[in-house]
């Protein structure tokens, strides 16, 4: 065997040896978690969690999409046999429905049991990593990839996300899917690739639909790429490919929602309802997602009180639930929209809060808990100053290498780092505007790696640190390697 296919052995037996540790460590967590009240799945069906859960009941139960198991999901878990909702099932579109279908997928297959589910999402976790290896390939060398394999194997969110029955583990492994196949399909738009990005946009976009709108975006680049290498016709016929996919994957939700509504409808009817989470006269202090006074539903009293009767659109009682469901959910969004209008200054004091609370290095989570708190890992208890110093290691420390790494992708115009910049970008922008509870960076957390260990591979390409022999300090040399 020659030195470079020696090399190559070496590489491969680290990736491995790293996706079978990681995949331990989120094998363990779960393993421990669950036998922990406060971790327990059959013990969090409420909020979101909940929510999901119920809806994919409702789809595994052939009562298609529904909110209806909702208020009796505990009882369900307890009985599935017996318990039932009220009939018939009203409709709804209020969250994405990608999840749900995953997790219907599961009862179906081996009943309604979420431990499964959770050792599910964390080798969806474990797979992400290696994902995270490829994509790191097509942006830089080996090491580049390494260094961001390394963080998203050890990074402790990915191992806490595992044990949640929330979409952020199954949109982090569609997402770099998604990313894979589009950089190959930069690198060569064949017919195969281009349907496989297409897939992967669908099945992204099922589960959260802001991966959409970018899409056209990266057509008309890949269209100004490939005229100017005069492969037009590759072009023609992978974009086709891509568009079929997307076609194939989001064709049976428009269906269902264009026999429900007699509209041709895609997102979930929660666009207007998050602007108006943010930006409304109660949220004097600009915080976005807090309890106190920003956090509003529709059962917030000044939320029903003042906000609604300007709302308030006529909806003939005959008018489908589904789509009553998109007509409130616009009144919601032309509500924050004339609040932004009328308040400008306090829109652009409330996008730094905004900002703020999704690029945080804590969670929310953690400030609440307190300090005295633990987590679970390996049948022992990890105290809470070290998931900080995780966070602050893997997350904080690596700000300035993720703002070197979109500088090389710009300077050197390195196409898949651009790709990914731009979808950086525009993932930032939306959130700030939009949402910004901080689970939402979970998904392009592996992106913003993979730029740090661009920016991290540039410095230690040009620049070794070397300790001067005898003089006890720390000298800046260049390195070519």
């Amino acid at each position: 065997m020659d030195k470079m296919n020696k090399d190559k052995f070496k590489i491969r037996v680290i990736v491995l040896l790293l996706f079978f540790i990681g995949l331990l460590i989120r094998i363990s967590v779960v393993a421990v978690s669950v036998r922990d009240d406060r971790y327990n799945p059959y013990n969090r069906l409420k909020g979101d969690m909940g929510s999901f859960v119920a809806s994919a009941v409702s789809l595994a139960q052939g009562d298609g999409y529904s909110d209806d198991y909702i208020p009796i999901i505990e009882d369900f878990f307890k009985d599935p046999d017996h318990v039932k909702p009220a009939y018939p099932i009203k409709p709804t579109a209020r969250k994405a429905m990608g999840y749900p279908l995953f997790l219907a997928f599961i009862f179906r297959i081996i009943g309604y049991h979420l431990v499964p589910v959770l050792y599910i999402q964390a080798i969806l976790s474990a797979f992400s990593t290696l994902l995270i290896y490829a994509i790191g390939r097509q942006v830089g060398s080996w090491k580049t990839a390494m260094i961001a394999y390394i963080l998203g194997v050890f990074y402790y969110p990915f191992w806490y996300n595992s044990i949640i029955l929330l979409s952020e583990m199954l949109l982090l492994f569609l997402m770099l899917l998604f990313f894979y196949a589009l950089i190959r399909w930069f690198a060569k738009p064949s017919v195969i690739m281009g349907f496989c990005t297409g897939l992967s946009a669908g099945a992204a976009f099922l589960v959260r639909p802001i991966i959409l709108p970018i899409i056209p975006l990266y057509l008309l680049w890949a269209f100004s790429r490939f005229h100017r290498q005069g492969k037009m016709k590759m072009f023609i016929t992978g974009s086709f490919a891509l568009i079929l996919g997307l076609i194939f994957i989001l064709a049976p939700l428009a269906i269902r929602n264009y026999r429900l509504t007699g509209r041709l409808l895609l997102t979930p009817t929660v666009g207007g309802y998050h602007l108006l989470l943010t930006y409304n006269p109660y949220n004097v202090n600009f915080m976005s997602y807090n309890s106190d006074p920003g956090f509003i539903t529709e059962n917030y009293p000044g939320f029903r009180d003042s906000l609604l009767p300007n709302l308030k659109i006529n909806i003939p009682a005959s008018t489908p639930p589904l789509l009553a469901e998109y007509l409130q959910d616009q009144s919601y969004g032309r509500s924050a929209f004339q609040f932004i209008s009328k308040n400008p200054i306090q829109f652009f004091k409330t996008l730094p809060r905004t900002f703020w609370n999704i690029w945080r290095i804590d969670y929310p989570a953690d400030r609440l808990r307190g300090k005295v708190d633990n987590v679970v890992l390996f049948g022992s208890r990890i105290p809470f100053l070290l998931c900080k110093i995780n966070k602050i290691i893997f997350y904080g420390a690596m700000i300035p290498f993720f703002l070197l790494g979109i500088y090389i992708a710009v300077s050197k115009k390195n196409m898949p780092a651009l790709l990914i910049t731009t979808f950086f970008s525009y993932f930032v922008i939306c959130h700030t505007i939009f949402a910004s509870m901080i689970r939402y960076r979970i998904p392009v957390m592996p992106l913003f790696f993979i730029l740090s260990a661009l920016g991290l591979r540039e410095l230690w390409h040009r620049y070794g640190l070397f300790y001067a022999k005898g003089k006890g300090i720390v000298m800046i040399a260049e390195r070519r390697d």
